[in-house]
């Protein structure tokens, strides 16, 4: 008997909220996600939460008894690094705003990170820096007023402005924290753009593979 997983060559999975929900695994994702590995598909692991690498998410699901590599995973701060490479020449400075993630892919995409202590002693010493050419804004529990004063900043001097996703909240055990389009909406104003996301479900996610995939599958 066929089973639907028969009918598809690999799947990609989201991860908050479906297969866990702050530090526990939802009920049956993590039997069924090693089921489908075990028939020999290929599974790639996709999260609109930027703040973790993905080394440090992949030992997240293992720790659940799930079956993968860091090669398997593709965080939002990916897709939004590479969006900016796009857009930007390289070696650009990008302000960093988010999470571990975020400088990771940076970095990983051939950019510069550039973080709010930096850009305020400047300010304090009234010293120039070369412009801030992007800002890479992700979700991440650190994120601050000062994080937030400096990206309205560069993006009111010129600056392009990704955000990896646009998610209101962020599903964690029970409750709904605010996610990164809060921390989005405490800098856009009437002079400012809109951020352009790159989070699933949006092209710059769902066409980011992640490290070594194989999957020849098409999306449906």
């Amino acid at each position: 008997m066929n089973t639907l997983i028969d009918n598809y060559t690999g799947l990609i999975s989201d991860l908050d909220g479906v297969v866990y929900r702050g530090a526990q695994a939802v009920p049956h994702a993590v039997a069924a996600l090693n089921a489908a590995h075990d028939a020999g598909k290929r599974i790639v692991y996709a999260t609109n939460n930027a703040a973790r690498t993905p080394t440090h998410i992949a030992e997240h699901l293992t720790e659940l008894g799930i079956n993968l590599t860091p090669h398997d995973v593709i965080n939002s701060s990916q897709a939004g690094a590479r969006r900016v490479a796009e857009l930007v020449p390289p070696g650009s400075r990008v302000l960093a705003i988010g999470g571990p993630g975020v400088t990771e892919a940076l970095l990983e995409n051939g950019l510069t990170p550039v973080y709010t202590p930096e850009l305020e002693n400047a300010q304090k010493n009234a010293t120039t820096h070369e412009p801030l050419a992007a800002v890479l804004q992700g979700y991440g529990p650190d994120v601050s007023w000062h994080d937030l004063a400096q990206a309205a900043f560069a993006i009111q001097a010129g600056a392009i402005w990704v955000a990896t996703n646009t998610d209101s909240t962020l599903p964690w055990h029970k409750d709904s924290p605010p996610g990164t389009d809060h921390s989005s909406a405490q800098y856009a104003t009437p002079s400012t753009p809109t951020p352009s996301p790159s989070a699933n479900p949006t092209p710059p996610s769902t066409n980011t593979p992640p490290k070594h995939s194989t999957c020849p599958c098409p999306t449906s």
